[in-house]
């Protein structure tokens, strides 16, 4: 379906189990802007060279949403009720609206998945990952392959269902150049009593900043990245495992909330 920089619009009847093509056989699409609402049979688009996406499906529908090249934008809301939802691009995401929905979604996102360049995640503005899922594999976001890559990875609000899990990872594949993971102020990574997990892959790469700390609500904290450092915030205390520990001058506590330090006298 070519439209070239218009819009490529697909409408199934929401109850029953119509669907917008199949697992092994995408609409393929060129466009500028594509919105898909389904049925239970789910949507399964691949685009060719980037576009602005809105996609819905009901009950069990899955979402499948793939850019060869250019960027994948989330534009409006794609949601489904509890199929899995997909998105995957050659090049950059963007997500500037919700993803997920109140429903128990598993969210899959891989970015820079031709493993050239620094093409990253980004949630801007009005982004949001949500789901009920409270698995080990509720939300997973990919950046990069094992092939190369420099791209990292910009967070914002992301939220499961408590005990679930979210992992972020600049190092996919084992890749070694992978960049930064950073958070834009004022957002959370909630899984309640969960895990959030936290990887980069490039040697000079770091995991928030010492002005902008990942912060989180989570049950235990895994964090491995380079020389840049991790920064993160926790609002009601968080077990992080030694691997992730260093050396403080200041510990900050929130209100509300407990911090183990040990206190090292090694320079009288």
């Amino acid at each position: 379906l070519n439209a070239g920089a218009g819009t490529v619009s697909l409408v199934t009847p929401a109850p029953g189990t119509s669907g917008i093509g199949t697992a092994g056989a995408n609409i393929l699409t060129t466009a500028g802007n594509i919105t898909a609402a389904a049925g239970s049979g789910g949507v399964f688009i691949t685009e060719s060279d980037g576009a602005s996406f809105t996609a819905t499906a009901a009950g069990a529908g899955q979402i499948s949403l793939t850019s060869t090249a250019g960027t994948l934008t989330v534009a409006g809301a794609t949601s489904t009720g509890s199929g899995a939802v997909t998105l995957s691009s050659g090049d950059a995401i963007a997500v500037n609206a919700n993803v997920g929905g109140a429903g128990s979604s598993l969210i899959t996102i891989n970015t820079n998945t031709d493993g050239s360049g620094p093409d990253s995640f980004t949630m801007n503005a009005g982004g949001s990952i949500t789901t009920t899922n409270a698995t080990a594999n509720a939300v997973r976001l990919n950046v990069n392959t094992a092939a190369g890559g420099t791209g990292g990875a910009t967070l914002g609000s992301i939220t499961t269902g408590s005990g679930g899990a979210i992992t972020v990872a600049t190092d996919t594949g084992g890749n070694a150049t992978g960049g930064s993971i950073t958070q834009t102020a004022g957002t959370l990574l909630n899984v309640g009593t969960g895990s959030v997990t936290l990887q980069t892959g490039g040697a000079a790469s770091g995991i928030g900043a010492a002005a902008t700390n990942i912060l989180t609500t989570a049950g235990s904290i895994s964090a491995s990245t380079g020389t840049g450092g991790v920064f993160i915030t926790e609002t009601d205390g968080g077990l992080i495992p030694e691997s992730a520990r260093g050396p403080h001058t200041t510990v900050l506590v929130p209100v509300g909330a407990t911090r183990t330090v040990e206190f090292v006298a090694d320079n009288p």
